[in-house]
């Protein structure tokens, strides 16, 4: 092999053993029992991926609904937004959830959420002869958010759930206003970045450039993610580096870290010579 022969071929990472200054799970960095010096043409491969699925659907980051009421009889509005109790929400829970946040809210009885099995969406109706509407991420970081009467919010930190309750488009208020697809998953990916093994070659969903692993979440809630395919062309350059101490983060599509609850993840660090 052109640049010397590698130290080593294969690290088992487990965040169980992560230094004592590391922040969580999630978000860790460990340490090498020896420098490993790495040769010209050396590439990096990460498999044996096991990520329990512990987060929840609803949590602090994202617990939020912004909802305005329309009353007629006054010619008023009412923006409030209702804060969803954090858990790992079924459709029977969430709809729960929703519908007890209203009520202390807007008052019983005011505004009434049903899902609908067949279309997968969440229909608010308003039950005093006005309407409702619930703002999107993007009205609520727009100059068209200057309406709304509500507390104030960071616009750059809605905390907002719509994500989870598909509501995208921007609609006009109704007497029943209808959402997208109601998904639980929350996350469709969990990312592995790394300052230390990215070259700088990758470019995330927001142009990321310390990527260095897409996991795609296959299951629920309770059970294990597991990836353990190495694509031909799923690797790093790691030529000419020397590690010793290695950092690694795990988010979603914004850059969030991800809660694991204190729960552990391991994976295999795998590394070749480009010209195998």
């Amino acid at each position: 092999m052109s640049g010397g022969s590698l130290p080593i071929k294969k690290v088992y990472i487990d965040s169980r053993f992560k230094t004592k200054d590391s922040s969580s799970n999630s978000h860790f960095k460990y340490e090498l029992v020896e420098s490993l010096q790495l040769p010209d043409n050396t590439v990096c491969f990460i498999d044996d991926v096991i990520i329990p699925h512990s987060y929840l659907n609803v949590d602090g980051k994202f617990n939020r609904l912004y909802v305005r009421q329309y009353n007629d009889l006054n010619s008023t509005v009412l923006d409030i937004a209702i804060v969803i109790p954090s858990t790992n929400h079924t459709i029977s829970t969430l709809v729960e959830g929703i519908q007890s946040a209203l009520n202390l809210s807007f008052g019983a009885n005011t505004l009434t959420v049903t899902f609908d099995s067949r279309k997968l969406s969440l229909t608010i109706s308003e039950n005093t002869g006005g309407a409702v509407k619930l703002f999107t991420d993007q009205e609520l970081q727009s100059a068209n958010s200057r309406g709304w009467t509500g507390t104030g919010y960071a616009s750059g930190n809605l905390r907002s759930m719509n994500e989870l309750v598909g509501n995208y488009t921007a609609k006009q208020p109704a007497t029943s206003f209808e959402t997208g697809i109601v998904d639980l998953r929350r996350y469709h990916n969990i990312y592995i970045s790394s300052p230390n093994l990215s070259s700088f070659s990758t470019l995330g969903p927001r142009g990321e450039g310390s990527i260095i692993k897409k996991i795609p979440v296959t299951t629920e809630c309770g059970f294990t993610i597991i990836d353990n395919v190495v694509a031909p062309h799923d690797w790093v350059d790691v030529s000419k580096l020397l590690l010793k101490t290695l950092e690694f983060r795990l988010s979603d599509a914004y850059g969030n870290t991800i809660d694991l609850r204190g729960s552990p993840i391991s994976f295999s660090l795998i590394f070749m010579s480009q010209n195998d």
